[in-house]
This record gives C-alpha cells, sequence and structure tokens, in this order.
C-alpha cells in the first residue's frame, strides 16, 4: 500500500498515471477519495459523490490497456510480420490464479519469481 497526497493506493504504481490526477482533480473539486484499488485486474476509484464519475470511469477503463507494475500501455509491432500487438493483457498468470493487467515482461517476471519462491520451499521442506 502506497500514500499519495493523504490517499492510501492499493494498486501498483505502473497506474500512478492514472491515479494520481483523479486525486489531484479530486482534491481541487473537495470531493472525498475513499478508495483506490485495483479489484479484477481494473483499478477501481470510489470517492463520496458522483461528480467525476465520468472521469473516473474513463480512467477505470483504460487501466487495462496499462500495466500495473510498470506503467507499459499501447501496442508493439509483433514478431514475423503479425501487425500490431498490445503491449498489455489482462488475465491471470501460468502461477497465479489472480486477474491482473500486465505487461508480458513484468508477467514473466512475476511467474518466474513465484516458480523459484515455490522450487526454495520445496527445497526447505525436504
Amino acid at each position: 500500500s502506497m500514500n499519495y497526497n493523504g490517499v492510501d493506493v492499493e494498486c501498483g504504481y505502473g497506474w500512478k498515471g492514472l491515479y494520481e490526477p483523479l486525486i489531484d482533480l479530486c482534491n481541487l473539486k473537495g470531493t472525498k477519495v475513499m478508495q483506490v484499488k485495483e479489484k479484477f485486474g481494473l483499478l477501481r476509484f470510489y470517492v463520496d459523490r458522483p461528480d467525476l464519475d465520468l472521469i473516473i470511469a474513463a480512467a477505470e477503463l483504460h487501466s487495462k490497456d496499462v500495466c500495473e507494475v510498470c506503467g507499459t500501455s499501447g501496442y508493439d509491432f509483433g514478431e514475423g510480420g503479425k501487425g500490431l500487438v498490445r503491449q498489455v493483457t489482462i488475465g491471470r498468470s501460468r502461477t497465479s490464479q489472480w486477474i491482473k493487467s500486465l505487461c508480458t515482461p513484468c508477467r514473466e517476471a512475476r511467474d518466474i519469481e513465484r516458480e523459484q519462491h515455490a522450487a526454495d520451499e520445496r527445497k526447505s521442506n525436504q
């Protein structure tokens, strides 16, 4: 959990470009931020009144295209002339049932880290 301008943020630093401007806008408008978190791979941003619902909904929807860990977004050219390929996918990793919005390198790094941790646990239990 992180804190930005007095608001506890329970999601990855990669989404700071989404939640920091929203928190700043809420502070300017006098809107109380109730909660900022990740749920089912998307940013969730809860406030005490509906005046900013549209801009909040836009940021929440866009979060599926931004890596929660590193902030990468957009598209890249696929190998072998496959055309444009999404940089970020939303879904489960091979080592976790948690749904996350992650770029391929961050998803792979998390899987490798989990696999290494599991192997270390097996060794220490023998």
